[in-house]
């Protein structure tokens, strides 16, 4: 982070912190928020390493590629850096897709999302997903929520799934640990609205990301696609990223507190 940087969000620039920058809706929220005019602090799990977050810095000029990992490490770098957060986009995922036929082999307990009947899941992966579609996302909004409530004003964007509300067979684990994040993010609204504080939950679903609908694996997907999206394509990032501005513009600050599918024409069901 440079000198400039940190003057320029002195100056009045709001302040965005995108997590998993490279993965799910990451693409899309982190370049639409620098295109909207605010300093973005970029999170991703491949930052730890000093070359890649040069290369990412080199390759996306206004994003700002943050080392620290920890929820608490990278609200207190933020903070510390631009004396501000005013937008967080708590973007979780495990990795895996369940249109992959051949799914990579993980160690025993490594959350993925794959297809699996429920007496075969096991309780320490499980813990693992919850670990980082809950708990992450719970410790971030932690952090930053008595800045945002001192201050009277902010946006939290929790980036769930529509798995949230249309069950599926066979990922149990995954749809809960969604459920439980939507939960917490509605809980939330309700809790902060009295300081202006918008929070709602995104619920992605026939959506374009390199992590559940990846480009080597188009063929399997794009029969599905053709079947049973109405809009009979996928979502793309940018159309995801203009909702995430949208949201963080807190023009429509009534809305918060609901979930917001994001499903290419598809209807959920509860």
């Amino acid at each position: 982070m440079t000198t400039a940087n940190q003057g320029a969000a002195a100056g009045g620039q709001r302040v965005a912190v995108v997590t998993h920058v490279t993965e799910y809706a990451g693409p899309g929220s982190d370049r639409a928020l620098a295109d909207a005019g605010y300093v973005v602090a970029c999170h991703d799990q491949t930052f730890i390493d000093p070359q890649t977050r040069a290369q990412f810095s080199a390759a996306n000029v206004g994003l700002l590629a943050m080392e620290q990992q920890s929820p608490h490490d990278l609200a207190a770098a933020v903070i510390t850096a631009f004396g501000r957060i005013d937008v967080v986009v708590s973007n979780d995922f495990i990795p895996g897709s369940h249109f992959d036929p051949t799914p990579e082999t993980r160690p025993p307990g490594t959350p993925s999302l794959r297809a699996q009947r429920l007496e075969d899941m096991d309780v320490v992966e499980f813990r693992a997903t919850l670990e980082e579609l809950v708990i992450r996302p719970f410790l971030l909004a932690q952090n930053v929520i008595g800045a945002m409530k001192e201050r009277g004003s902010g946006t939290l964007i929790f980036i769930t799934s529509a798995a949230s509300y249309r069950a599926g067979p066979n990922i149990e684990m995954y749809g809960a640990a969604r459920s439980a994040t939507t939960a917490l993010a509605q809980g939330l609204a309700v809790e902060v609205a009295p300081f202006n504080i918008q929070v709602n939950p995104i619920g992605p679903a026939w959506f374009a990301n390199p992590t559940y609908f990846p480009e080597r694996l188009s063929e399997e997907w794009m029969p599905a696609v053709a079947r049973e999206v109405p809009l009979g394509r996928l979502s793309r990032q940018d159309e995801l990223g203009a909702l995430v501005v949208f949201l963080a513009s807190g023009q429509a600050l009534p809305l918060t507190g609901q979930f917001l599918p994001f499903t290419a024409g598809t209807r959920l069901r509860r």
